[in-house]
């Protein structure tokens, strides 16, 4: 997953940017890497929206049963939607 993204960095910005993935929870769970980022101890993390619900509760709501209808409702509404 995170491979595509760090090659895709590199190219686009023609080398300039190197991301170093480090994986296992090296930096602690969801919580506490989100923390680190909003603090600036990390540049960024892949996080649901369950772990940012933690932190931001106003967020709960996308656990909601049925509030899609199938997997290209959720993608519509995540990646081209509201929420994206």
């Amino acid at each position: 997953m995170a491979q595509p993204f760090v090659d895709a960095v590199k190219e686009r910005t023609n080398g300039t940017v190197i991301i170093s993935p480090e994986f296992a929870g090296v930096h602690g769970g969801e919580r506490q890497m989100t923390e680190s980022v909003m603090r600036g101890d990390l540049d960024m993390e892949i996080t649901s929206d369950v772990g940012l619900a933690a932190l931001f509760p106003d967020l709960g709501f996308t656990q909601l049963p049925f509030l899609f209808e199938d997997y290209d409702d959720v993608d519509a509404r995540y990646l081209n939607g509201w929420m994206g």
